[in-house]
């Protein structure tokens, strides 16, 4: 990434250095961004049921046994970075005709932070997880930032608090790896952990009835 923005920087002849690039034409809404992230989520849930994702989880736990029972990990992991990039450079591509310009700057160590913070949050093993995740601390972040820039409540008037929501996406990294370090969604999808539910109620009540 350092090798990357260095070179989107320095390069002028090539790119427009620190200067940000204007006149991009903002065909994007926010009704196409949210359907183009729902059909990203389906995307990556059934990828990861897929057998494909099924191999590449179980490569993740034991590269070694993955390869024993035949598993071709290269391939598979070849295959997920290409979808991976593919969903990347759709974001980007909304993102710049969503804004109407983009600037190099904005893609250095504060949105890989927040990347990391929201997957920490979530748990970086389920796509709920990293949806859960996105949503919890963007909206976090965006309360944070109207109280950064100075707020009034009850009548009295708060100062600037710059800085607030970097301390912010730092204690969530820091209390999610102490606490949480696997994250909310650690194994199971939200729809698996809902099917469950049922089950466990009557399980319960079973168990009561028993001794009862």
């Amino acid at each position: 990434m350092m090798v990357v923005h260095s070179i989107f920087i320095h390069w002028t002849d090539l790119f427009k250095g620190a200067q940000a690039f204007f006149g991009i034409p903002q065909v994007v809404g926010l009704p196409s961004a949210i359907a183009a992230a729902a059909f990203a989520i389906v995307v990556a849930r059934l990828f990861k049921d897929s057998a494909a994702g099924l191999q590449l989880r179980a490569s993740a736990e034991s590269l070694l046994a993955a390869r024993a029972f035949g598993v071709n990990v290269f391939r598979l992991r070849l295959i997920a970075w290409i979808v991976g990039a593919l969903m990347c450079a759709a974001g980007g591509m909304l993102y710049a005709f969503f804004m109407g310009t983009i600037n190099a700057r904005a893609f250095h160590f504060e949105l890989v932070m927040t990347t990391l913070a929201m997957l920490i949050l979530g748990g970086m093993r389920t796509v709920s997880g990293a949806v859960f995740g996105c949503t919890v601390l963007a909206l976090l972040l965006e309360a944070i930032r109207s109280i950064e820039s100075g707020v009034s409540i009850a009548g009295i008037e708060l100062p600037q608090l710059l800085g607030l929501s970097g301390l912010a996406m730092g204690a969530i990294i820091v209390l999610g790896m102490t606490f949480r370090p696997r994250g909310i969604f650690v194994r199971l999808e939200l729809d698996e952990l809902l099917r469950r539910l049922p089950g466990r109620a009557k399980r319960a009540s079973s168990k009561e009835g028993q001794r009862a």
